[in-house]
């Protein structure tokens, strides 16, 4: 089977199975990014008065998200394709490593992983939009001079 004839089920499971690979290359060879993360979370903790309630805020957006991409797979239509979208070009995003390798003119940590995951990012794109443009649209009634 090819890659690029897989569904997005199959593509989620393929990013689901790299993530980990990603994860241990940043562990074994930097946490450069995660450093990223701290400076911009602080921006956003600093506007509280109190940190914890800023985590409170945080967790709040990130279940609120993880669960309107929930209900868009599920419902399918026009909700899969932007919750399928969103993780396509999240996927693609991961450049950033490459784009960091290339411009210092040395590794950046998670820049081989991100390679497989900016190709697997254009797949789901390609296939969620397949799949929204094969998917049967709703016929609207048709309204006849014989019904008024």
């Amino acid at each position: 089977m090819h890659l690029h004839s897989l569904g997005l089920r199959q593509l989620l499971l393929v990013a689901i199975a790299l993530l980990p690979f990603h994860m241990v290359e940043q562990l074994l060879f930097g946490l450069d990014e995660l450093y990223e993360l701290q400076a911009m979370a602080g921006g956003l903790v600093r506007s509280f008065p109190d940190p914890d309630r800023a985590t409170v805020v945080l967790v709040f957006g990130v279940v609120m998200a993880v669960l309107f991409f929930c209900y868009g797979f599920m419902t399918g239509g026009v909700p899969r394709l932007i919750a399928a979208s969103f993780f396509g070009l999240e996927f693609m995003a991961e450049g950033h490593h490459i784009v960091k390798t290339i411009a210092r003119g040395a590794y950046f940590p998670g820049a081989v992983t991100a390679i497989a995951f900016v190709a697997l990012g254009a797949l789901v794109l390609a296939s969620a939009r397949r799949e929204f443009r094969q998917a049967p649209r709703p016929v609207e009634p048709q309204l006849r001079l014989s019904d008024v």
